[in-house]
């Protein structure tokens, strides 16, 4: 149980890092990626300003289902790192909130949520847990251009999902198969 915990900790932490990386500031924006780290694209002046709105990580995981207890572990972790980051003060200078869905062990579900998270805008996803899962949702944010980690989808097939020079999914290495 622990060791769900901590790797949660770890994923959570790697799509917060990952997720902030934008182009170098400009003067006048058509969109938050033309601006800097820390900054927006000001919606109706067309120009980079301090971004302070929340850092939100999209986690999709079986709570219930099958592979609950799994999902139950990583969950606290989740909890944890999100509760590490907003003691340390978030990320450069932006709080870390979580928006977790329950996939139910489900496969359909699981790219359900993967969808509704990507059309919410969060920085990055993580889960779902399965291989079937993953490679089922990992279209969604390929095309969104939305970093997704999965971790403990094992399959080989996730390896050529994505280009090689243009990946979004990553997966931890993992002793799961399903």
């Amino acid at each position: 149980m622990a060791r769900g915990w901590a790797h949660a900790v770890a994923l959570v932490a790697v799509a917060v890092m990952l997720a902030g990386c934008n182009v170098a500031s400009v003067e006048t924006c058509s969109n938050d990626g033309a601006c800097g780290l820390r900054e927006r694209c000001h919606p109706e002046g067309h120009f980079c300003e301090l971004d302070t709105r929340p850092v939100v990580i999209g986690v999709s995981l079986p709570l219930t289902g099958d592979l609950s207890s799994l999902g139950q572990d990583l969950r606290t972790g989740v909890a944890l790192a999100q509760q590490v980051l907003t003691e340390a003060g978030g990320v450069l200078g932006r709080p870390v909130e979580i928006e977790l869905l329950d996939d139910e062990s489900d496969v359909g579900l699981a790219r359900d949520n993967v969808e509704q998270l990507v059309r919410e805008g969060v920085a990055a996803v993580i889960g779902p847990v399965t291989s079937s899962q993953a490679l089922e949702s990992q279209s969604v944010t390929y095309a969104a251009q939305v970093l997704q980690i999965s971790p403990t989808a094992g399959t080989p097939l996730l390896g050529t999902a994505q280009p090689e020079n243009d990946r979004y999914f990553f997966r931890t290495v993992s002793t799961m198969r399903s």
